[in-house]
């Protein structure tokens, strides 16, 4: 999987949290931590190479520099954490 390195998350070190809705993201990477937590619908997230299907209630977690992407099946709610690895 073809990624690029994301740069402004990289530079920002502050704790970020949001609601996304319809996520989606191509395939990246930064030395945060990130976390998406389903409210509604469904997103398939690939971290790694590795794909499965986030439901409501299910976490995923991209550790530093893992490879990872998002992409909404319909309408979908999610909270996103963002941890600055300092």
């Amino acid at each position: 999987m073809s990624a690029y390195f994301e740069i402004d998350r990289e530079n920002d070190k502050r704790i970020d949290c949001f609601i996304l809705e319809q996520n989606q993201c191509e395939p990246h990477f930064h030395s945060n931590l990130e976390m998406i937590y389903q409210l509604e619908g469904e997103t398939e997230a690939t971290i790694n190479g590795k794909t499965r299907t986030l439901r409501p209630g299910e976490v995923s977690i991209a550790g530093s520099y893992d490879v990872h992407r998002y992409a909404s099946l319909g309408t979908t709610r999610a909270i996103l954490l963002i941890i600055p690895v300092s």
